[in-house]
């Protein structure tokens, strides 16, 4: 009786210690999807205002926002539109140094 609680208890082990964690390891393998990154490198000569980027952001509509010591600029995935103070205009930006905070 003794011997058959020992072999229960081992067994027991091994599946609960052993064999529970390796199979739960391959099938977070098999249902894993790896999904690429797309990065690119937006300088001035795409339209950025400057190269040096104090902040970043992405607003819920998916544009990435770009704060700069020259401006504000905002890209869609395809094109990157500025904004900087303009001496005389109320509506422009208050400073060309944007930082998030």
């Amino acid at each position: 009786m003794r011997f058959e609680l020992q072999q229960i208890a081992v067994c027991f082990f091994v599946i609960i210690f052993l064999l529970c964690p390796l199979v739960l390891l391959l099938a977070s393998c098999a249902f894993a999807q790896e999904q690429p990154f797309k990065f690119e490198h937006i300088t001035i000569a795409d339209g950025l205002s400057e190269n040096k980027i104090n902040c970043i952001t992405k607003d819920k509509l998916g544009y990435m926002w770009f704060g700069t010591e020259n401006g504000l600029n905002r890209f869609d995935g395809y094109a990157i539109k500025s904004w900087r103070w303009q001496q005389g205009n109320p509506t422009a930006l208050l400073t060309n140094n944007i930082k998030f905070k």
